[in-house]
């Protein structure tokens, strides 16, 4: 957002110098008109519209190239963040691995078979975890999954990503991103929380993409929102909890607009899609 409000600044200065010229073009004229020295202005004008023109046309491209020079630098930076944030997260656990085995040759040793199987399950699922997670090249999304994850542990609920794109031209605020997914995913938490007939507690977030869209579905194992209130789940206010409630989904649509995304909810799979143009 910060890039199209920049250029849009652009945009305005170069037509308000192009605009400026014209009015130098159509004084000199009038004035070439009713001077005696025709000469002198038929000179004079026009060659310092031509100059001006010149100026607004540089000063344009020199913009350009500064804002294209900062795109580059700040896809630097967010790569560099995540190679640095992939070591720390293989440091961690090549780490945490041998107090891992060391727990599990205990198990075994004390002849507890099955708790050692479920344990090596465990295990697996936190690698996989990370595995996906250091795929998303987004760094702020990637915090936000990483607490999401250690928050619903606590509770009892399982989060599961499943990464199809790196997101490598993803451009959104962080404060977008946790308007967004953050919504979503407590959206979810609450969904589940609230029905005590779940055998199976856990949210999916999955990342996909298209040609020309990113695409994020929300997944969570409570049961499917009624029909009857599908199309009014996104009225900001609307909410069957209470009071003071039902703004989250109304916020995750009105930020969405901002990058015109949309989201819609799908209860064939009972999942948010969000789609955001690349």
């Amino acid at each position: 957002m910060v890039y199209f409000e920049s250029n849009n600044n652009i945009h305005k200065l170069t037509v308000s110098l192009l605009a400026f010229n014209l009015l130098i073009l159509v004084g000199a004229r009038t004035s070439s008109y009713y001077s005696t020295q025709h000469s002198i202005n038929e000179l004079l004008f026009p060659l310092v519209t031509v100059i001006n023109f010149v100026i607004a046309l540089l000063f344009y491209l020199w913009m350009s190239r500064i804002e294209s020079l900062q795109r580059e630098a700040q896809l630097h930076k967010i790569s560099l963040y995540s190679v640095e944030e992939a070591m720390r997260t293989m440091r961690s656990e090549r780490h945490d691995f041998i107090n891992h085995l060391q727990a599990i040759y205990g198990l075994i040793a004390v002849g507890n078979n099955e708790e050692a199987a479920n344990y090596l399950k465990s295990m697996g699922a936190d690698y996989r975890f990370n595995s996906q997670l250091l795929t998303i090249n987004n760094p702020y999304l990637r915090t936000l999954l990483q607490n999401k994850k250690q928050d619903l542990f606590m509770q009892g609920i399982d989060l599961i990503i499943e990464v199809n794109s790196r997101l490598e031209h993803f451009i959104l605020k962080p404060m977008s991103i946790t308007t967004i997914f953050g919504n979503l995913i407590d959206n979810a938490t609450e969904a589940i929380k609230a029905t005590d007939v779940i055998e199976k507690k856990e949210i999916r977030f999955e990342i996909h993409q298209t040609k020309n869209y990113y695409s994020f579905l929300v997944i969570d194992s409570a049961p499917p929102i009624s029909q009857e209130i599908t199309h009014r789940i996104f009225d900001s206010g609307f909410s069957t909890k209470g009071e003071n409630r039902g703004y989250g989904l109304a916020l995750v649509k009105q930020t969405l607009k901002e990058y015109r995304g949309d989201i819609v909810y799908d209860p064939g799979i009972k999942a948010f899609n969000v789609t955001i143009p690349k």
